[in-house]
């Protein structure tokens, strides 16, 4: 098991400098020039104009006008270091601007995970035991409904329907959890549970099929022709086997699920990442986007690092191979 890990971690280390390359590249391409957009944002002289030595002079100043592959170095050095640069607007550091907006996000990943899992596996197990029962349909047409509404759109209808019917709308801004569990809750339960009931519908598809397939397995036959009861036999033989290739899917649905908790703060207003992200992309701030890329890229290889980990545990096979 110590050699499949540090395997497993040495891999990661092509995966990161991969994930540099991509993210450096990708907030190069986007159409407009950060220099335009501090221009028009902070009005760059009398309205709004300056001359082209002062932008020449302002793109030296943020080291634009080296060559990009001097740029990626320098900045590949920077975040290996810790830093991840400083905001082009506000002239925070990016790590302290992520610092105070990824407790709401992480916060709501949390929550949105433990549903996700939660609702996948119990609904994909149950239906699974009561195969082609009432309670199987019901469950199954549940999962399929929650699979073919959009979460965005779901949550959308959640507070327009409110707040014709109930006078309702989501409150503003996040209570902290020091100034009351019930307050902090109540902004995050909702949310939370229209995207892990959304993203854990297609567990609950995978989970009941695995289920279904390692039931149908000998040494299953054998469990039961032993006289061991059906409880024993589910907790013991057939759930831990049927988790390895859900596991592999759970590793896939968070990724989906953390770009999905982004979408979710704007419709919530809730003051996370995905604020932060929308704003950094209008105004070009290239230092913010490419730490938040950063930071939420290397969120999901620790996910699926953990995931290559679990699949080990539960099948000691995949070690030798």
């Amino acid at each position: 098991m110590g050699k499949y890990v540090v395997r497993r971690l040495l891999m990661v280390i092509p995966g990161i400098l991969i994930l540099t390359v991509f993210v450096f590249s990708l907030v190069r391409v986007v159409k407009g020039d950060v220099i335009d957009s501090i221009v028009a944002l902070q009005g760059g002289g009398r309205g709004g104009y300056m001359s082209a030595e002062m932008k020449d002079k302002l793109r030296a100043e943020l080291g634009l006008d080296k060559p990009i592959y001097t740029q990626y170095v320098i900045w590949v050095g920077k975040i290996s270091r810790g830093d991840l640069g400083v905001s082009l607007f506000s002239k925070l550091p990016v790590f302290d601007l992520l610092k105070k907006k990824y407790s709401v996000t992480l916060e709501l990943i949390l929550f949105t995970t433990i549903i996700m899992v939660a609702w996948g596996v119990l609904v994909g197990v149950l239906s699974a035991v009561y195969q082609d029962k009432p309670i199987d349909y019901f469950l199954r047409s549940v999962a399929v409904l929650w699979l073919s509404m959009p979460y965005f759109w779901v949550a959308i209808l959640f507070i327009v329907f409110g707040s014709m019917i109930f006078n309702w709308s989501p409150p503003l801004g996040v209570n902290s959890i020091d100034e009351g569990i019930v307050n902090n809750l109540k902004q995050f339960v909702l949310p939370a549970a229209i995207l892990g009931l959304s993203q854990g519908s297609g567990i609950a598809r995978m989970t009941r099929a695995t289920v279904l397939e390692v039931v149908r397995q000998d040494y299953v036959r054998t469990a039961r022709a032993k006289g061991l009861s059906e409880r024993v036999i589910l907790n013991r033989h057939t759930i831990k086997n049927a988790m390895i290739p859900v596991l592999g899917l759970i590793g896939v649905t968070f990724a989906f699920s953390l770009g999905g908790t982004i979408v979710l703060e704007q419709v919530w207003s809730l003051p996370g990442v995905g604020t932060l992200m929308l704003k950094a992309i209008n105004q070009r701030d290239y230092p913010v986007i490419q730490g938040i890329i950063l930071v939420l890229g290397m969120f999901v290889m620790l996910i699926n690092l953990l995931v290559d980990l679990l699949y080990a545990w539960l099948n000691p096979r995949i070690r030798y191979q």
